[in-house]
């Protein structure tokens, strides 16, 4: 019989989480909005404004990360898949909203929001995951950050 080790209550790391999602996300947007701006101004606009709404989603939830209390690694594991599909659908939405609303460039716009929204998922995921190891590591056991 195997004996359950108690996991630690941790916090996010809410600081290095939003400056690992957002300095990337922001540096995809700033190139490829100029990319795009070398081409055209109306080019380059429609590029900022779907960087701009990946990248303000992401802050908004890395702020209501900063209010969730402590938990162990596996019931953070659940949180943060549920709370990084909720961002991505809800921006995903406002920026289909947005599009169909406001006369823009499909190719811009559409890859912009998509590069970073991706840049800033796979470094939240990593930033995430590095957390819920470590407290798994201080707990003394591997297989519960899994």
């Amino acid at each position: 019989m195997t004996s359950m080790v108690a996991q630690p209550a941790i916090r996010l790391p809410v600081p290095t989480l939003a400056v690992g999602a957002l300095a990337p996300g922001i540096v995809v947007g700033t190139g490829l909005a100029a990319f795009w701006w070398m081409r055209s101004a109306e080019t380059g606009q429609a590029a900022a404004i779907g960087a701009g709404i990946a990248l303000l989603a992401a802050l908004v939830w890395v702020g209501a990360m900063a209010f969730l209390p402590r938990r162990n690694a596996a019931k953070w594991s659940l949180v943060l898949v549920l709370s990084s599909s909720a961002r991505m659908l809800g921006s995903l939405a406002f920026a289909l909203g947005l599009f169909l609303a406001l006369p823009m460039q499909k190719a811009p716009y559409w890859g912009s929001f998509l590069a970073c929204s991706l840049t800033i998922l796979a470094v939240e995921t990593i930033v995430s995951y590095s957390a819920l190891k470590r407290a798994a590591h201080a707990a003394g056991t591997e297989d519960s950050a899994r």
